[in-house]
């Protein structure tokens, strides 16, 4: 399985309620399974509205297609980022996004997983998603491995890489 290099850090915004915010670039055609709210995890979190069954698509990570070397340059200069590679050449950076898949967190224990295909990045339940759960990723590998875990799971790594 690919799964992208993350270096996905959110920002905290919300629409001023600590409500979720209105899905407004959605991961697919006509899709607003996915909405955004104040995550557990970290700030803000990618949450489903509906059950997403298992083992199938239901989002794309969608932003800026960028050079791996830009992506390095990015993360060096720090800040809250949103970013994943394609290969080794490559990487979208969803920080100005507004879909919810930029906000997907990390968890030791996720409940999806990624795969690269022709050049866009897919997500997939890895089991039943039920409707008000947040959706979660393994980000390993990570460019930044040393970051502190926040999933709070009994299993957790302690640290994202």
């Amino acid at each position: 399985m690919n799964r992208p290099a993350s270096v996905r850090h959110q920002s905290n915004s919300t629409n001023g309620e600590n409500q979720p915010r209105k899905n407004r670039a959605s991961p697919l055609p006509g899709d607003d399974r996915l909405t955004t709210g104040r995550s557990a995890i970290d700030g803000t979190g990618c949450f489903s509205r509906v059950s997403l069954p298992a083992r199938k698509k239901f989002g794309e990570f969608i932003g800026e297609k960028i050079s791996a070397r830009e992506a390095r340059a990015r993360v060096a200069r720090g800040g809250r980022i949103s970013i994943c590679d394609l290969d080794r050449r490559w990487s979208i950076d969803a920080s100005a996004s507004e879909s919810p898949t930029a906000f997907i967190n990390h968890a030791c224990r996720p409940n999806a997983y990624t795969r690269i295909a022709q050049g866009r990045i897919w997500f997939y339940a890895l089991r039943r998603i039920e409707a008000g759960e947040e959706i979660t990723l393994d980000y390993r590998p990570s460019q930044h491995p040393e970051r502190s875990c926040g999933c709070g799971l009994r299993q957790c790594r302690g640290l994202m890489g």
